[in-house]
């Protein structure tokens, strides 16, 4: 295998409805919409890595045919808006002295995303033989208190554009959106599924793995298939053949370097630095509380400890990630977590 190869995640990644395995309830759901040009705004639910855009662009594109390059649009509501976009907002929200009628010279609170986003491409109708746009928006659930805002868009421009909603926590969306959506539930690949994916790039890149390799790989990435073909091509460019003690180190080499930084000055009671960088994490990387939660319980994994202490930690991880499903994860209760392993250390004496 080529250094320059790409990525076998996206490489392997399915472009059509008969590459897709071990959906095939959804396929024949999703199909039935395509060939009927008939269906409601989608959400799709289901955790991270389970395929939710994958399968929004293979069907944006069995609708849109040829005509997909210009009527389908993906969006991450995480996403922080530029510089341009922060004021092309601030100037759609006042309306100009010289205009005539009320409103004139008047300021308005637009929610920005959606006004700077999503409405100039939902306004437009769709280019060629298109019966409409197909608008795809990632981590929907982050735009919080703008999704509020959608309810009118889906009802006034449904002839424009139909949107598929990608969402973790189905919890957090509003009823008035959940009740204008065909829901469709992707549950975590199972394991048969998630093995046959695995085993079909090895064999074309010859490379070769244990059935235990691909259990721990599972479990590990919660069923995730792509990040566990990127661990596997990393494996491989040393040795053809992988092992557990392969995968384990590239886990650790992964794991970024600034999480594992802020849970060392945690553990050392160096609260200050603790929180720079996991400020740092929020507003230089853009990474959301969730996933966050996420590296420290890969790391906490990885550690070299007690069993039993690492069982501690994890549940009070876990903890937090049950309170994450409820409602947003606030930046003081990673922090108050992160003291907690402090506290934890000292008692099991550092």
């Amino acid at each position: 295998m080529v250094q320059d190869a790409p990525l076998w995640s996206e490489k392997y990644r399915p472009q059509t409805f008969d590459d897709v395995i071990g959906r095939d309830e959804i396929v024949a759901k999703l199909k039935q919409f395509a060939a009927n040009h008939e269906f409601p705004h989608l959400l799709f639910a289901g955790p991270d890595g389970g395929g939710k855009l994958t399968m929004a662009r293979i069907f944006a594109r069995e609708v849109l045919k040829q005509d997909f390059a210009f009527n389908f649009l993906e969006l991450f509501a995480g996403d922080r808006l530029t510089d341009e976009e922060q004021k092309e907002a601030k100037r759609m929200s006042h309306v100009s002295t010289g205009r005539i009628g009320s409103s004139a010279g008047a300021n308005f609170t637009y929610q920005k995303f959606l006004q700077v986003r999503v409405k100039p491409f939902i306004e437009v109708r769709a280019i060629g033989e298109a019966p409409f746009k197909i608008l795809a928006i990632k981590n929907f659930e982050a735009l919080e208190n703008q999704q509020q805002g959608f309810r009118r868009l889906m009802e006034n421009y449904t002839q424009n554009c139909r949107m598929i909603l990608l969402s973790t926590h189905i919890s957090n969306i509003l009823e008035p959106i959940l009740s204008r959506c065909q829901v469709i539930f992707f549950p975590r690949l199972v394991y048969k599924d998630f093995f046959k994916i695995l085993k079909s790039a090895a064999d074309q890149e010859g490379v070769n793995f244990g059935i235990s390799v691909a259990q721990s790989l599972y479990r590990a990435l919660n069923g995730q298939v792509g990040k566990a073909l990127d661990i596997l091509q990393v494996s491989s460019l040393n040795d053809p053949t992988i092992t557990e003690d392969t995968t384990y180190e590239i886990f650790r080499k992964l794991a970024p370097m600034q999480v594992r930084e802020m849970l060392m000055h945690a553990i050392k009671g160096d609260v200050k630095r603790m929180r720079e960088i996991l400020r740092d994490l929020i507003k230089k990387q853009n990474l959301s509380m969730q996933d966050i939660l996420q590296e420290i319980n890969t790391e906490i994994s990885l550690q070299p400890m007690p069993r039993f202490a690492k069982a501690e930690v994890l549940s009070m991880l876990s903890d937090l990630d049950s309170q994450a499903t409820r409602h947003r994860v606030e930046e003081v209760q990673v922090t108050n977590v992160l003291l907690q392993l402090f506290q934890h250390a000292q008692k099991r004496g550092g």
